[in-house]
């Protein structure tokens, strides 16, 4: 939902499958980012498989149309109405750095889309593993907004 800010008035709202038929049964997730004449939400489906998607998409500012959207990750979960954190965005220069709360990391031109890099990290210890051996250290997945620093970008665990 857009709203003008001097009166609170409704400017334009839009469904994630309203963009794009394939978000069918999608949802926008965690805060969207303002980036130039756009503004850019994460997209999380979650599959009838236990899988759950996350996207990245980006619409005019002006009117909720379309521009772009990618495609950050899937994972499986425990069951397909899992909640964990929310997935996390910052922008810096252009590139809007995207935490999926499911172990990947990615960065993509706020402009076009273009997906710069992606990074997946080590995925947590399976439950049926982790029933067998409870000691077993489980890794987390990302679960707060990457931060750029002089050093580079420093993605918090959840």
């Amino acid at each position: 939902v857009a709203l003008d800010r001097d009166t609170g008035r409704e400017l334009w709202r839009v469904r994630p499958a309203a963009l794009d038929p394939a978000l069918d049964r999608s949802y926008f997730q965690g805060t969207p980012l303002a980036a130039y004449d756009r503004v850019v939400a994460l997209v999380r489906r979650n599959q009838a498989s236990g899988f759950q998607d996350t996207f990245v998409v980006a619409v005019s500012a002006a009117d909720g149309s379309l521009l772009w959207k990618r495609h950050v990750s899937s994972a499986a979960t425990a069951s397909r109405y899992a909640t964990g954190a929310a997935p996390q965005m910052t922008l810096h220069g252009g590139t809007v750095y995207v935490g999926d709360s499911l172990a990947a990391i990615a960065a993509i031109d706020s402009r076009t889309g273009a997906v710069r890099w992606t990074r997946v990290f080590p995925e947590a210890t399976p439950v049926d593993e982790r029933a067998q051996n409870p000691a077993q250290e489980e890794r987390e997945p990302v679960g707060a907004p990457p931060v750029l620093v002089d050093a580079g970008l420093v993605v918090p665990p959840n």
